[in-house]
């Protein structure tokens, strides 16, 4: 079904554009006298993927694209005025399905119940959402949600992903790919940060390794993109390296529901509305911590979205048959272990849980092994990254480093913890993939002394820093803005898994 509404949007997106805009030509922008003396200022453009886009929250929307980091470098290099972006109004575009399909919803918002979508539009009255849809030469900012390095060299239009024909227009512009529509305008400076998405879809979709893009793929489309920059202009580029797509909260958040269980190793336990494990041993002198039961062995993260079906179907909830099961491990009498589980059943449903034995799906976990492969995909990419960055002489943002320290110690008072454990603090928005306006502000800021670093002391540069400090808590404010809206009907349950849509490649 969703493929038929993407279907009909592009056909939208075609008549709307229709042959209005010009097939655009090499722009030569004249340099002012001011402009002599920042020569790097004179043209940026922003080559990615959602991570560049500014998306947050499972969507795209005006409030959130003001907040992507090539749009706040842009501000703070006095540019902004002229930094030409794919402006979607309220309530935006997001990745939700919801159950009419006439309807396509927007990003989460943080609602008195939860991240949920709130806001839809008609399918037929998206098109009205594009207010720079006309806008006579191709985008600044060029990034698509969803994008990975092949998309870059080669995707011009999307059956599947309808953001591919919001940022670049086609065929109505040229027919020109992401990177094509961004040398046409004769770049001076190209922020690039690409590859998250050659290995992302792996650990939301629970450790799919076909998701992972091949370590010489990856090398060879990398550097045809670098070639192809240093070959048909003379713009710097300066890029960022892949973070572990493992630290997110979409995959970690709910590692605090798991226990030492010693010889049988850490398991998900049966957990609370606080996300505290749940003592099922009447005697205080001793703790009973249950299990989630799983489809798989080893597991080591369980996503984000299990959270949802387990407060709404009892998913992983244990029954009778193996609570026994497990308290016979644990060394206890058969007969006394099935009499106790039946006692442990009676008391979860009072207390609302429902003890389906439901096993989690391989698809909502991550075993340790997946775990590995993952990173080590990641090193692989990083460690080319680095290579080509000698290479072609490019500077490289240490996305990784900055996540680790995220999730270790913080930034500027920040936190790497999903919303629900840091409402005020949190870097991430609601979709626990994406950052939200502090961590691209965050982001922004590791670009900003990376170009400073390497182009300053040349080129006369000092582009000032963002005060992060001015995004935090940023769900206390959409908690007031949005308290007492209702929510599309059964848009919560799949909030989480809504994301998953445009980063797993089979789904495209």
């Amino acid at each position: 079904m969703k493929k038929i509404i993407l279907s009909t949007l592009l056909l939208a997106f075609m008549f709307w554009f229709g042959c209005e805009l010009p097939t655009p030509t090499a722009e030569k922008i004249p340099v002012t006298p001011e402009q002599q003396q920042n020569l790097l200022l004179r043209k940026v453009v922003a080559i990615g993927n959602s991570l560049t886009a500014g998306y947050q929250s499972s969507g795209l929307v005006k409030s959130f694209q003001q907040h992507s980091y090539p749009y706040l470098i842009a501000q703070q290099m006095g540019i902004g005025w002229r930094f030409g972006m794919p402006w979607i109004e309220e309530p935006g575009i997001g990745s939700t399905q919801l159950t009419d399909p006439n309807y396509i919803a927007g990003p989460l918002r943080m609602t008195p119940a939860g991240p949920a979508v709130v806001d839809s539009t008609r399918a037929d009255m998206v098109m009205g959402l594009l207010s720079n849809a006309l806008f006579p030469r191709p985008y600044d900012n060029l990034a698509v949600p969803g994008a990975d390095l092949n998309d870059v060299l080669t995707t011009k239009v999307s059956q599947d992903n309808p953001f591919f024909n919001i940022v670049l227009r086609n065929p109505n512009l040229g027919n020109f790919t992401m990177l094509e529509q961004a040398l046409i305008q004769n770049p001076s400076l190209i922020l690039l940060w690409i590859g998250n998405n050659d290995v992302l879809g792996a650990a939301v979709d629970g450790g799919d390794l076909t998701q992972i893009t091949s370590q010489q793929d990856f090398r060879t489309r990398l550097e045809a993109i670098l070639s192809t920059i240093r070959e048909q202009s003379s713009a710097q580029i300066v890029m960022a390296n892949i973070p572990y797509v493992t630290d997110i909260p979409y995959v970690n958040a709910l590692d605090v529901i798991f226990v030492d269980f010693g010889a049988l190793g850490q398991l998900p336990v049966v957990f609370d509305e606080n996300f505290q494990p749940v003592d099922f041993n009447p005697d205080t002198a001793a703790v009973l911590y249950l299990p989630l039961k799983m489809t798989e062995s080893g597991v080591s993260h369980v996503l984000l979205p299990f959270l949802t079906a387990y407060k709404t179907t009892g998913l992983g909830v244990p029954d009778s048959a193996f609570i026994a099961d497990f308290l016979i491990q644990t060394g206890m009498d058969a007969a006394v272990a099935a009499v106790q589980a039946a006692q442990i059943v009676q008391g979860m449903i009072a207390s609302g849980l429902n003890p389906s034995g439901i096993p989690i799906p391989e698809n909502l976990t991550l075993t340790a092994d997946e775990v590995q492969a993952i990173r080590d995909a990641v090193d692989g990419f990083n460690s080319i990254i680095g290579d080509l960055a000698q290479t072609y002489q490019v500077p490289v943002v240490d996305a990784k480093a900055m996540l680790q320290q995220l999730n270790s110690s913080g930034i500027d008072g920040y936190s790497g913890k999903y919303v629900l454990f840091d409402l005020a603090n949190t870097a991430f928005s609601l979709d626990g993939v994406h950052p939200n306006n502090g961590g691209y502000a965050i982001i922004a800021n590791m670009f900003i002394e990376t170009i400073n670093t390497a182009f300053g002391q040349a080129m006369g540069l000092n582009i000032p820093q963002i005060n992060t400090a001015q995004f935090q808590g940023q769900y206390l404010a959409e908690l007031q803005q949005y308290a007492g809206r209702a929510s599309l009907p059964d848009a919560a349950t799949r909030a989480l898994e809504g994301v998953k849509y445009l980063f797993v490649k089979r789904n495209r």
